[in-house]
């Protein structure tokens, strides 16, 4: 009896000792980030279209009937043309946002992560109708970028001791001035100049 507990100890031991290895943790690849941030922010803005009030029409009002004049005037119509080209999907904001027609801003950003970051920008609208995404990647100092004014949503992806997405916005900026986001690992924010 004695010797079958010694010889069932021993086995125990030797079971233990052979246990599978933890797996590797996959990395990130820019293509597979980016086509994730794309994702996002079109769920996103889904919900945000569906979240929306819609519009109720206003009850007419009478309005007064101008006098009829002998000079005839013109009122210039504006053309805007536009800067992108339906990407395969049809879509033109899906692609990357290269060049804008508008005004555009100075954005530092500021990683407080502890991490290395890819950050991909989706612009969803510009005063001139542009829309796409901007993407750059830095390390833990963070690092400053030039955007068209307008409305985004930015999402991060962080790597190093511990690998995590974050995200934030709508945001909209109305002016060239300095603007600073912030990543962080509950979220991004926008702060104004």
């Amino acid at each position: 009896m004695k010797r079958l507990i010694i010889i069932l100890a021993a086995l125990s031991i030797f079971a233990s000792a052979c246990g599978a290895k933890p797996e590797a943790t996959p990395e990130l690849k820019p293509d597979d980030v980016q086509a994730t941030a794309v994702s996002m922010a079109w769920t996103m803005a889904a919900e945000t279209m569906t979240a929306m009030p819609t519009a109720t029409p206003v009850p007419p009002t009478e309005t007064p009937t101008p006098l009829p004049t002998s000079t005839p005037t013109l009122v210039p119509t504006p053309v805007i043309l536009p800067t992108n080209t339906p990407a395969s999907s049809g879509d033109v904001c899906d692609q990357p946002l290269m060049k804008w027609g508008g005004a555009d801003t100075k954005v530092v950003v500021n990683n407080e992560t502890k991490g290395d970051v890819v950050l991909s920008i989706y612009v969803s609208s510009t005063p001139r109708g542009e829309c796409g995404y901007i993407s750059s990647s830095f390390g833990k100092s963070g690092t400053s970028m030039t955007i068209p004014i307008g409305c985004f949503y930015a999402y991060a992806w962080v790597s190093g001791k511990k690998n995590f997405s974050t995200q934030g916005g709508p945001f909209c900026m109305n002016n060239p001035d300095k603007w600073t986001l912030i990543i962080k690992e509950s979220g991004i924010v926008l702060k104004s100049p």
